[in-house]
């Protein structure tokens, strides 16, 4: 049977109007002997609730209806109504579906119009059948309900022997599915277990009722008399069953399995009793077919499920040693039992990085094993091979003659054993066409992997292979990036007579890009030094281009002229000049002329558009310092203007970056609390003092810094 509804051809044939609705009474089924007799058709009449759409007798109906628990039938009289108007007695049976937690999912009737005038012989023979089966047909619908819940083949198995085998009248009833060249029994009811365990596997070449449905595709009609002719080996099996059918379970792939049915009293399977054990096999195929659809799609997804925790993990440090060991950790024993990364040395060698193992303590044994035996560059297999070919190996099974070919000696062979490995596979990790490293995936006696876990597998390798990449990318990066930002800084502070100098640096992203921010300090002439707190507009190349320009550009012209604002004057017209009109070239600065006396120092602050620095007194009070003026590289004319100070003994002044002062959380600014914060150090060194600001403003909100922060403090000792 091929219909795509398996009742259709059953309803056509009973004359009979299933109506199917949820437990609110919405019609959810309507099948066509409905459309006939309400002259509603299916498009029109599902959605709407039964009780407005042809009931008379609404009070009535909705009263029994509220009457039936989960499970309980009713059989009575209506008065209904179709399309047209005409009322009608009509003869109803509906019985409640159980939602399987001790509800109602849905109600299941089927209705007729008895005939109120004499019956022709026909129409009696037609009306009997329809009254037989009505009960039949609300107990067959309410299987078509349940079959609708199972997601598992064991609980298609399930429904159908424990209702649909009682739906059909039957003693005893089995299930099987097609396994390989056998059939294997799912679920049953009714028959001896001794049977049962004698026949719970049977080949397909069997002469068998249901081995001979399998193989043919015909469902198979017998009572007793005639079943020992076709299968002798009944005679001594089916003792108390005098009938018996065998009804194949057919998809659009072929047929999946069986369903088996033995009856006490003999029966000669009239064409309507065909017709209803063939829908249900129909819609129990269609339900195992359903099962196998969701148990690949439960799997499908349980792997993107595990490739997207995978991927999390990879991507949660640029560290890649820590995730790939929690991404081993993850895959045993979800997609194997054992897992081991190799990465790629300098030679194009893999060596073992991580381990794990479904029971613990082996992990370590793996390890143990890879160091006592490294793997050999000049290796024609394993992986070794797979590194330099950059193609998968697939080991559907591990046999001991494939242990004793790669094992180096009998403790090397004693010790592969010992894991007893029993399949697996081992793919590359390549990355830019390059291998970086060696994914091997393998189970142990009782499991075994198929092309799927393959795939799977490769898709892993793949993001792993990106995270090692973008690791060691990374690495090199930030390498690169510290170097040049170290070009950028002075490699030590200066030592000044009479002062102390502090400052330090904390470039954002983990120093992954050359930072904005930059300081200085140098000697102008005898007395007389300059120190230089910036930061420049952007990170990357062009920032480290513009950082280098302005550091030079203000040691230069400082030993010529170390008054701030006449520097800092230069270095704006030079900017202005270097600018190509490709990207903006503007910075802020603050220059501290310092002048060590005998009493403290002197100091000449001119800032472009640089955050003031703050003075902290050695009695811990605070103030701001300077003035602000314009940033530098955007005006031809500048506003900037210098302002003088004295530093006494314990006196400081600290010179901040904006990646400080712009700390925050929520509307609370680290500017704001600074001088507050600062108070109660006012007799710590210049260095501590550096080293204190940095500390405050990594704690001062949760989280890496977005920004480059540089302080740089000058103190006169107390």
């Amino acid at each position: 049977m091929t219909s795509q509804h398996p009742t259709d051809d059953l309803l056509d044939h009973l004359w009979v109007a299933v109506i199917v609705t949820d437990a609110a009474g919405v019609i959810t089924t309507w099948s066509r002997h409905a459309e006939d007799l309400y002259g509603y058709t299916a498009e029109e009449a599902i959605g709407q609730p039964l009780l407005d759409l042809v009931i008379v007798d609404r009070d009535e109906a909705s009263a029994e209806m509220a009457r039936l628990s989960a499970g309980d039938r009713f059989d009575g009289m209506f008065r209904m109504r179709n399309r047209s108007g005409r009322v009608f007695e009509a003869r109803c049976r509906t019985v409640a579906v159980p939602d399987g937690r001790g509800g109602t999912a849905a109600y299941v009737g089927a209705s007729f119009e008895p005939r109120h005038r004499p019956l022709t012989y026909e129409e009696q023979e037609r009306l009997a059948a329809a009254e037989r089966t009505a009960d039949r047909l609300v107990r067959l619908q309410s299987v078509s309900v349940a079959l609708l819940g199972a997601t598992e083949r064991e609980e298609v198995a399930e429904v159908v022997v424990t209702q649909g085998v009682a739906a059909l009248g039957a003693d005893a009833g089995s299930v099987s599915v097609v396994r390989g060249g056998d059939l294997e029994i799912l679920g049953a009811v009714g028959y001896d277990l001794a049977l049962l365990d004698r026949f719970r596997h049977f080949r397909l070449d069997d002469e068998l009722p249901m081995s001979y449905a399998v193989r043919t595709g015909e469902s198979v009609w017998l009572d007793r008399s005639s079943a020992g002719d076709r299968f002798p080996t009944l005679l001594d099996t089916n003792a108390g069953h005098q009938s018996l059918a065998a009804i194949p379970l057919r998809t659009e792939g072929g047929v999946i399995g069986c369903i088996g049915l033995s009856f006490e009293e003999a029966r000669a399977f009239p064409e309507d009793e065909r017709l209803f054990v063939e829908t249900l096999a129909s819609q129990c195929a269609q339900a195992m077919e359903r099962a196998r659809l969701y148990a690949e799609a439960r799997e499908s997804q349980e792997q993107l499920t595990f490739l997207a925790k995978a991927s999390s993990l990879l991507a949660s440090s640029l560290d890649y040693v820590a995730p790939l060991r929690r991404v081993a950790a993850l895959a045993v024993p979800v997609v194997a039992d054992l897992c081991v990364v190799h990465i790629v040395d300098e030679a194009g060698t893999p060596r073992p990085l991580v381990a794990a193992h479904d029971k613990g303590t082996k992990a370590d044994a793996v390890l143990e094993l890879f160091a006592r035996y490294p793997l050999d560059h000049d290796a024609a297999a394993g992986a070794v091979a797979v590194a330099r070919t950059g193609r998968s190996v697939f080991y559907a099974n591990i046999t001991d003659e494939i242990l004793a070919s790669v094992a180096r000696d009998e403790r090397h062979l004693a010790m592969l054993r010992d894991l007893g490995l029993s399949s697996g596979m081992t793919v590359p990790l390549v990355a830019r066409g390059r291998p970086v490293g060696v994914l091997s995936l393998v189970n142990v006696e009782g499991r075994n992997c198929d092309a799927q876990d393959l795939a799977l597998a490769e898709e892993l390798a793949t993001r792993a292979a990106q995270a090692i990449d973008n690791a060691l990318l990374y690495r090199e990066r930030s390498e690169v990036a510290r170097t040049l930002q170290a070009s950028l800084l002075p490699p030590r502070l200066p030592d000044i007579e009479g002062v102390e100098l502090g400052a330090r640096y904390l470039a954002a992203g983990g120093g992954s890009e050359v930072g904005g921010d930059f300081y200085d300090a140098f000697l102008t002439g005898p007395g007389r030094w300059v120190l230089v707190i910036g930061d420049v507009q952007g990170k990357g190349v062009h920032a480290a281009a513009i950082t280098g320009l302005a550091r030079h550009t203000i040691r230069s012209f400082a030993l010529v002229n170390d008054d701030p604002c006449d520097v800092l004057s230069h270095l704006n017209d030079v900017l202005l000049r270097a600018d190509d009109g490709s990207d903006p070239r503007f910075c802020t600065v603050c220059i501290v002329r310092v002048e060590p006396h005998s009493g403290g120092a002197h100091l000449t602050i001119c800032s472009g558009g640089h955050p003031l620095p703050v003075l902290l007194r050695a009695d811990g009070s605070t103030t701001r310092f300077g003035c602000h003026g314009s940033l530098l590289g955007v005006l031809a004319d500048p506003e900037l203007s210098a302002v003088t100070e004295e530093l006494g003994p314990g006196d400081a002044l600290v010179c901040l970056t904006d990646g400080i002062t712009e700390r925050h959380e929520d509307q609370r600014f680290l500017e704001d609390d600074l001088p507050g914060l600062l108070a109660p150090h006012a007799g710590e060194t210049a260095a501590a003092l550096a080293e204190r600001i940095e500390r405050l403003a990594r704690d001062f909100v949760a989280g890496e810094p977005r920004d480059d922060m540089a302080v740089l403090v000058v103190r006169v000792p107390a």
